[in-house]
């Protein structure tokens, strides 16, 4: 996730965070208390959300999703950024 400006989107507070980051955060924190504490409640329930978080995070990370207004990281273009374009060279040929 390293196209997105990590930095600012968990430095905000209050109704200024994003929604669906905190529910995967939260549901992510939720399975690894369960882990710890083992309480008696509904783990299959709490599975169910840990894998789903981890599942929309790895769209999010191979760029199949992109989430609405979360700040991109500035960082300079180079030819390993998430996207490049290339041709093969011209060829000079004459029939």
């Amino acid at each position: 996730m390293s196209r997105y400006d990590i930095e600012a989107m968990f430095s905000q507070a209050g109704e200024d965070r994003d929604p669906v980051l905190l529910m995967y955060c939260k549901d992510l924190a939720i399975w690894h208390f369960i882990v710890i504490a083992n309480p008696n409640i509904s783990i299959e329930f709490q599975e169910m959300r840990y894998n789903l978080a981890i599942k929309e995070l790895e769209k999010i990370q191979s760029g199949k999703v992109v989430p609405y207004n979360w700040p991109l990281a500035d960082a300079a273009e180079t030819p390993n950024t998430f996207f490049h374009v290339a041709s093969n060279p011209r060829r000079v040929t004459n029939y």
